[in-house]
């Protein structure tokens, strides 16, 4: 697409359609973090790649949905966020639907 700026300048923006590139791990959390309750803790699971990977979250075996009070996402649902409580404590994945070989397991104990 071709852009004219003023009479001296233009701006010519070039899309293309780029190939697929296999996701690589860029930051996962250790896979048993020890968490203190009434905290607030973060479970990372970060893989680049195009398309970008983005992962399901589970808690004891439950997907764990948006609306869900108890916990929050960011960086486009790559972080999971909650308050640490004697709830909160088990076992966490991050799971690729796509990607079967990044899921990622966690077990958060919790002391305090």
């Amino acid at each position: 697409m071709h852009y004219p700026l003023w009479s001296a300048y233009s701006v010519y923006v070039i899309f293309s359609v780029s190939s697929p590139i296999p996701p690589t791990e860029q930051y996962v959390n250790q896979s048993s973090p020890i968490a203190l309750q009434g905290t607030t803790h973060k479970l990372h699971c970060f893989f680049s790649g195009y398309p970008e990977p983005k992962p399901v979250w589970r808690h004891n075996g439950i997907e764990i949905r948006e609306d869900n009070p108890q916990f929050s996402f960011e960086a486009y649902g790559k972080t999971l966020v909650f308050n640490v409580s004697l709830e909160t404590a088990g076992k966490y994945e991050c799971v690729f639907p796509h990607h079967v070989d990044l899921d990622r397991r966690f077990d958060v104990i919790v002391e305090g």
